[in-house]
Formats: structure tokens, sequence, C-alpha cells
């Protein structure tokens, strides 16, 4: 995949972490966050592995992260 910014090869790998991932229009400053309505949730529910792939592109420094809305809506 090419970088939308620079155009360069990115890498492709994985983004990962020890609880679900989501992406959210507002900071939660808070120890564990829960998906919300209106956030997208990337990984699976709770209890299911917390990983998804995604392009990383090291001369901009950006991860790109595509998901399935359909699998994971909130």
């Amino acid at each position: 995949m090419r970088c939308p910014y620079c155009k360069n090869e990115m890498e492709y790998g994985f983004v990962q972490s020890n609880q679900e991932i989501i992406y959210t229009n507002s900071e939660k400053n808070v120890p564990m966050v829960w998906a919300r309505k209106g956030d997208v949730r990337l990984t699976p529910g709770f209890w299911g592995p917390a990983t998804c792939s995604a392009w990383h592109c090291p001369g901009c420094r950006k991860v790109i992260i595509e998901y399935d809305p359909d699998q994971l809506k909130v």
C-alpha cells in the first residue's frame, strides 16, 4: 500500500493491545475505556482478541487501520 501523504511504500502489520481498541471523537480520561454509541470499535468486543491489521509509514509516522463497520457495531 502506498502512503497517502508521502506516496512511499507502507509496511503491513498489526495494532495490538491488552484491551479493546476503539476510535472516539472525545478523549476519555479514565483507566478503562468502554465503547459507547458513536464510537468505532476497531477490535471485537472486550473479551475478543485486541488485534487489528494496519499499515505503517516510517517516514510520515502514520498508521492506517482498516475495519469492517458491520462486524464491529457499537
